[in-house]
Order: C-alpha cells, then sequence, then structure tokens
C-alpha cells in the first residue's frame, strides 16, 4: 500500500508539474523589444501590481512611461510621459493623460504572456542565477 501511494504521488506531482507557470499579481521584469524587419532593438522595464491596481512600461530606455492607474477616478487613468517637440521647444518632457470612461474603463497592463493553452516541453540548465528555466509551446491546431 505504501509503495502505491509513493508511485501516485509521483504521478500527480509530474502532471502538475506541466501545467504553465501562474504569474504573480505583483512582479517587475526587464527586456529587450526586438523587431528584426526594422531593425528596433531596444529595452523595456515594466511594474505590474494587480493588488493596488496600477501598472507602469518605460520603453527606450526610459524616455517614454507610461502608467495604468485604476483606483484613479470612476473608470481609472492612463498617463504617458514622453518628449514632445514644437515649433518653439525640443523634446520638451510632456505628460498626456487619458481618463478611463464606462464604455473604456483603463485596466493594468500586464507584460508577461497569456499560458494557460501552453504545454510545458521540459526545463532547461540551470541558468547562470541557478534557477531552472521551463520550456514552454502553444500549438494553434485551428490553423493547420
Amino acid at each position: 500500500m505504501k509503495f502505491v501511494l509513493v508511485v501516485l504521488s509521483c504521478l500527480l506531482a509530474g502532471a502538475f508539474a506541466t501545467k504553465p507557470p501562474k504569474w504573480p499579481d505583483v512582479y517587475s521584469v526587464s527586456g529587450m523589444l526586438t523587431i528584426p524587419y526594422a531593425e528596433i532593438n531596444e529595452p523595456f522595464y515594466a511594474w505590474y501590481d494587480k493588488t493596488n491596481g496600477r501598472s507602469r512600461v518605460d520603453y527606450y530606455g526610459g524616455m517614454v512611461k507610461t502608467y495604468q492607474l485604476t483606483k484613479q477616478g470612476d473608470y481609472g487613468v492612463s498617463l504617458k510621459l514622453a518628449p514632445v517637440t514644437t515649433q518653439n521647444q525640443m523634446n520638451k518632457e510632456t505628460c498626456l493623460q487619458v481618463n478611463g470612461s464606462a464604455s473604456y474603463k483603463i485596466d493594468v497592463q500586464g507584460i508577461l504572456p497569456y499560458v494557460r493553452d501552453f504545454q510545458l516541453l521540459g526545463k532547461l540548465a540551470p541558468s547562470i542565477g541557478g534557477d531552472s528555466t521551463g520550456r514552454d509551446q502553444r500549438m494553434d491546431r485551428s490553423r493547420s
């Protein structure tokens, strides 16, 4: 009986290990936005806080910043800080604000992909930080 419980536990652990990750409600990430055909390689930084209803994404090395603040006003507020050039001033940092509405509520902006339909293919060797990395894949069979 003890052997059966051990085998069953191993099988259940293996089944749960193949599920895609569940992202936390609060995280920060950094990466590189790459668009090869346009020869664009730009760093980005993002902060996501679903718990407090706010997110921020910095583009172009922090030159452009976007904020999504869901608890400001009745429907949230979206802010964008970016340099704007006019006839009188060059690259003046400007704050552009969009208020949410009943038909367009501002929501936090996640940067990590929606992974519900992904399958774990396996684990890669530990990285420099010592953490192992999962390798996931999503197959869209409706296009075949």
